[in-house]
C-alpha cells in the first residue's frame, strides 16, 4: 500500500450569488449567467453564448442595464432553430452504385 496522503479537501465550492452574477430572469430561462459575463448555453456538447450580462471595467465585473437578457433571449430564438436541429442520417452510397 502506497503511504500517500490524500487531501480532504474538495473542489472549491460554488460561488454564492454574492458573485455578482444575475439570476435567470424568469423559470424556464434556456440560458445560464456565465461567469464571462455572456448568457450561455451548452448546445451538443459545446458551449454558445448570445448577449451580454456584465462587462469586466478596472478588474471589476460591472453589471449591463437590465442584464441584457431581452437581447440574448432574442438572439437565443433566432439561432435555436440552426444550433439545434438535428440532421438527418448520413447517407452513404451503396457499393453496388459505385
Amino acid at each position: 500500500m502506497s503511504n500517500s496522503k490524500r487531501s480532504t479537501k474538495g473542489r472549491k465550492a460554488a460561488e454564492s450569488s454574492s458573485s455578482g452574477r444575475p439570476e435567470k430572469p424568469f423559470d424556464g430561462f434556456p440560458l445560464y449567467a456565465h461567469p464571462s459575463g455572456n448568457w450561455a448555453k451548452k448546445i451538443r456538447g459545446k458551449f454558445h453564448y448570445f448577449g451580454r450580462w456584465g462587462r469586466i471595467h478596472k478588474g471589476e465585473m460591472v453589471r449591463e442595464e437590465e442584464d441584457g437578457w431581452r437581447a440574448a433571449l432574442e438572439e437565443y430564438e433566432r439561432q435555436a432553430k440552426y444550433r439545434t436541429r438535428v440532421v438527418g442520417p448520413r447517407r452513404f452510397p451503396r457499393m453496388a452504385d459505385r
